[in-house]
C-alpha cells in the first residue's frame, strides 16, 4: 500500500515529534532514575554509618558496664580485698546482660609473682601456668 504524497507528509508530522518526545521521556527517565538510585544509596549509607554508632554505644556500655562492677577502692590492695570485689563481680555478672562477655579473670603482677586465675566455684583465686597470652600482660604492666 502506497501513501498518497500528502499521506507522507501527514505520517512524517506525526512519527517525528512522536519520536522525539519518546527520547525526551526516556532520558528524563533515566535521570530521574539515577537520583532515585543515589537517594536510595544515600538513605543505606546513613542506615549503615547509624547501625555502627548504635553498636559502638552498646559495646561502650557493656563495657563500661564491666568496669563499674569491678570497681576497687583504695590505693592498696591486697589478695582478701581482691578476692571481695571478685566475688561481688561475679554476682552481679549473673544478672547481666552479656553474662558471657567476660570469658575469664586473671591476676597478674608486674613482678615475678606467677598468676593466678579465678575459681568461680571455689570463690578464690588460683594459680595457672604462664601462657604467652599473660606474659604478653606481664609486659604492659
Amino acid at each position: 500500500m502506497k501513501f498518497p504524497t500528502g499521506d507522507r507528509g501527514l505520517a512524517t508530522l506525526l512519527v517525528v515529534p512522536t519520536t522525539v518526545v519518546i527520547v525526551l521521556l526516556g532520558i528524563v527517565q533515566y535521570r530521574s532514575s539515577v537520583d532515585v538510585s543515589r537517594a536510595a544509596a544515600q538513605r543505606l549509607t546513613d542506615s549503615l554509618q547509624m547501625s555502627i554508632m548504635s553498636w559502638q554505644q552498646n559495646l561502650f556500655r557493656d563495657l563500661a558496664d564491666i568496669c563499674l562492677r569491678f570497681r576497687l577502692d583504695g590505693h592498696r590492695i591486697d589478695l582478701r580485698d581482691l578476692e571481695q570485689a571478685v566475688s561481688r563481680f561475679q554476682t552481679r555478672q549473673e544478672s547481666a546482660d552479656h553474662r558471657d562477655l567476660v570469658a575469664g579473670i586473671y591476676l597478674v603482677s608486674a613482678g615475678s609473682a606467677p598468676p593466678a586465675e579465678w575459681h568461680p566455684g571455689g570463690r578464690r583465686f588460683g594459680r595457672v601456668a604462664e601462657t604467652p597470652g599473660l606474659s604478653m600482660l606481664r609486659q604492659g604492666v
